[in-house]
């Protein structure tokens, strides 16, 4: 029990999860502004969830990047059998704020800040 609690210190986590879901939250606001159907918490949870794959390791980090993967292919082929249009911006900015998240996970903030 001494090793994780060592490894995953309360503060510095905690400050990472605020930053990650903080930043989510701004850019899920503007998706939302334009009236996109993905928004806040959508983006803060792949935030989140690149910031807590980064922190445990690389195979979760994978595994969670697939996810995302998923997640974008079930949007697009819902909107592709609704209104036959691709929602290209919001995959890539879905993928991209994951990939800033996991930054916020291994330590790094200011490019995050700069790429939210």
């Amino acid at each position: 029990m001494q090793t994780e609690a060592r490894r995953f210190p309360a503060t510095p986590v905690a400050l990472k999860m605020a930053a990650a879901i903080g930043m989510g939250m701004l850019v899920g606001m503007e998706r939302e502004w334009f009236n996109k159907d993905v928004g806040v918490r959508t983006f803060a949870i792949v935030w989140l969830l690149g910031m807590l794959a980064a922190l445990i390791g690389q195979s979760v980090a994978i595994a969670a990047l697939t996810g995302v993967l998923l997640l974008v292919a079930a949007r697009n082929t819902r909107s592709i059998l609704n209104d036959r249009s691709l929602q290209i911006t919001t995959s890539a900015a879905l993928i991209l704020n994951y990939l800033l998240g996991a930054l916020v996970g291994l330590g790094h903030i200011v490019t995050p800040v700069a790429g939210a």
